[in-house]
């Protein structure tokens, strides 16, 4: 069983509504050794997660079935360990205030949350 947790402690879910910047994450992540699958919405992001539910998150604040706010939270309430970073181009103080209060890792534009992002192996140490 710690096998199967190793898989997921190695596995991101990037969930972002436009096609490109999917593609640029996941590109990036897999870059750093990441496992990567990702979603255009926050109902495909729930599923993964169900099968998926060790995973860390890259989540957009901007989906098209709701915020990514409001995801962050529901996905929260059931599973509190997991980490999501919320993408926002230029979040102010309320959205970073609003981030923190649904309980996400962080906030930030794409560039900022992916630094955040080493290997798999360095973030377990």
């Amino acid at each position: 069983m710690s096998e199967v947790r190793k898989c997921y402690a190695g596995m991101v879910i990037v969930a972002h509504v436009d096609g490109e910047v999917r593609k640029a994450i996941t590109k990036h992540l897999h870059t750093c050794g990441w496992n990567v699958i990702s979603v255009d919405t926050c109902s495909q992001l729930f599923s993964r997660l169900k099968a998926w539910p060790g995973a860390k998150v890259v989540l957009s604040t901007k989906m098209p079935d709701e915020s990514g706010y409001l995801a962050c939270s529901k996905v929260l309430k059931s599973q509190p360990t997991i980490k999501i970073h919320l993408i926002d181009s230029k979040p102010d103080q309320a959205d970073e205030r609003l981030a923190a209060f649904v309980g996400a890792a962080s906030i930030g534009p794409m560039e900022k949350v992916l630094a955040d992002f080493g290997s798999p192996v360095e973030t377990r140490l």
